[in-house]
């Protein structure tokens, strides 16, 4: 059978665009002498097997001809259902990305935008095309040779306010791009007048002091972004001492991820004292620099004082089974940290010691990271009472049992408290449908539109809704008051806030398990979004 034949059987939407797009890849390619692409074919193929739109164009590997480059220009120019492009490890250049993305303005449906590891370069501003997908949300460059002509092209373009190229980018990947001082400077440029940027990656770009300290001074006061990630640069101590400063002004940022940048005590020292004072970040990684003996004072004091970090990686940084005692000490005291890596550092069985210990008075650490060297220095034959290791796993399950029953209280405290509203709020009705019986009024009370604007969302604590209705039920008995002396108000469709009410209410699931083995940004935005759930919690 024919794939015609096979597609045409059906007559859902997503055959009719499998069909569509098909029928154009193919006559253009057959019109113009062009070789057809397998792996696109068999995507196309089965979106329509599924009866699916095609929304994914996923080139990843391919060998691109110019004709080619048109034949899938035109199909996105004909696809209305499409939102993800990825050509990954591919030969395209600068010219052929060019031709795409102005395919993708006729539509403007494409939000993701995955280009990386391509031949892209500063030998011609594809950042002005660039610029011109304002619809586009996520980008990722990474792993493409753009150097100064990125800066001084893509991101002017992007910072641009003009309706034409407004920006709403909420990713920008630009990991491992040789990016050079002027385009850093331009990037912090925007950095300081975007509104909309929520994750940015800057590894791999052999940053150093001069280029960190115009990113870090042009999010001093920035209120988007909440992920940014600077490992495997050369920021040094000047350059941490810098972002020290930003962290301390800065009350929205969630992660920073700074392992292997060259960091010495000296400049680790100003940093960890920065936590003390800062109460935003949840995830921090300082791993593969060096703390000192100095610095492990400082993160004690911070440990003591800081609530809101939740994960940290000291991952290689040093610590010897001195340092551990003052870390074990800080450690005990701190109540919000959950996990923490602290492989390859030579902490001997007196640190691991010090963690079994420390876990004793902390009810909050639930994952701990350890290499198999740390765990192979105690003996398993070793009794468990005296075993450190065994000592660890217990405190750590306890903590999660612990956890998992406080979630289950609030949980349940929570549905309580949305009972009893419920049930006020029933009793307002009755009244209220009494007075209607004697007013006949079409106004309805404000209570309901005043609901929805003060709380848009459902990440809203409970708590606070709770408190809201309250005052709103004490004024809606006065408008009843007031509705039976002057017979001008009637209160009705109260019914409707009790709808809107059970969007308010947080469920959660248990505890998460979050991996910690590395830092890409998909596990530290999950392990974000469980902290965050919870906290709306």
């Amino acid at each position: 059978m024919d794939l015609f034949d096979e597609l045409k059987q059906k007559a859902e939407k997503g055959n009719e665009n499998a069909i569509s797009i098909l029928q154009i890849y193919q006559n253009y390619c057959a019109n113009n002498d062009v070789v057809l692409q397998p792996l696109f074919i068999k995507q196309i193929q089965d979106c329509a097997r599924i009866s699916i739109p095609i929304s994914n164009y996923n080139f990843s590997g391919d060998i691109f001809t110019e004709s080619q480059i048109n034949a899938i220009a035109l199909t996105i120019k004909s696809n209305p259902f499409l939102t993800k492009v990825q050509i990954n490890k591919t030969n395209l250049n600068n010219q052929w990305l060019k031709i795409l993305i102005e395919a993708m303005k006729y539509y403007q449906s494409v939000l993701t935008l995955n280009i990386q590891n391509n031949h892209l370069d500063g030998s011609f501003p594809i950042s002005i095309s660039i610029s011109e997908i304002p619809f586009v949300l996520s980008v990722n460059l990474s792993y493409n040779n753009l150097h100064q002509y990125i800066g001084n092209d893509m991101i002017s373009g992007l910072m641009s306010s003009t309706p034409e190229s407004n920006c709403n980018l909420q990713y920008l990947n630009l990991k491992m791009v040789n990016l050079s001082l002027s385009s850093l400077i331009s990037l912090a440029i925007f950095i300081r007048q975007n509104h909309t940027l929520k994750s940015l990656i800057l590894s791999e770009n052999k940053i150093d002091y001069t280029g960190i300290q115009s990113i870090s001074s042009s999010l001093e006061n920035n209120k988007s972004l909440t992920y940014l990630d600077l490992q495997s640069n050369s920021i040094g101590d000047y350059g941490i001492k810098c972002l020290a400063k930003m962290i301390q002004k800065n009350s929205h940022l969630k992660a920073l991820i700074l392992s292997n940048n060259k960091v010495t005590q000296h400049g680790m020292i100003d940093f960890v004292k920065s936590l003390e004072h800062n109460n935003s970040l949840t995830y921090v990684d300082i791993g593969l620099n060096t703390i000192g003996s100095n610095g492990i004072i400082y993160l004690k004091q911070s440990l003591e004082k800081n609530s809101s970090l939740k994960f940290l990686s000291v991952r290689q940084t040093g610590i010897v089974p001195e340092d551990m005692l003052l870390f074990a000490n800080g450690l005990s005291k701190n109540k919000g940290l959950e996990k923490l890596d602290i492989r390859s550092n030579n902490i001997g069985v007196d640190g691991l010691m010090c963690l079994a210990n420390c876990l004793e008075e902390n009810y909050s650490v639930i994952e701990i990271v350890l290499d198999d060297d740390q765990k192979n220095l105690v003996s398993k034959d070793k009794p468990n009472i005296s075993n450190p290791i065994f000592q660890i796993l217990s405190g750590i399950e306890r903590n999660r049992q612990m956890q998992t029953e406080r979630q289950t209280e609030t949980h349940q405290s929570i549905l309580e408290q949305f009972e009893e509203l419920q049930n006020d709020i029933d009793d307002l009705n009755s009244k209220e449908l009494a007075i209607s019986k004697s007013y006949n009024y079409d106004d309805d009370s404000d209570i309901y539109s005043r609901s929805l604007s003060k709380y848009p969302t459902i990440s809203q604590n409970l708590n606070d809704v709770s408190n809201f209705v309250v005052n709103e039920t004490t004024s809606v008995n006065n408008m009843l008051t007031k509705a039976f002396d002057s017979g001008k108000e009637t209160l009705t469709n109260k019914s409707t806030i009790v709808e809107q009410l059970t969007k308010f209410v947080p469920f959660t699931s248990g505890l998460a398990s979050t991996p910690v083995s590395s830092n890409s940004l998909s596990e530290v935005m999950v392990f974000l979004n469980d902290d965050e759930n919870k906290k709306n919690t």
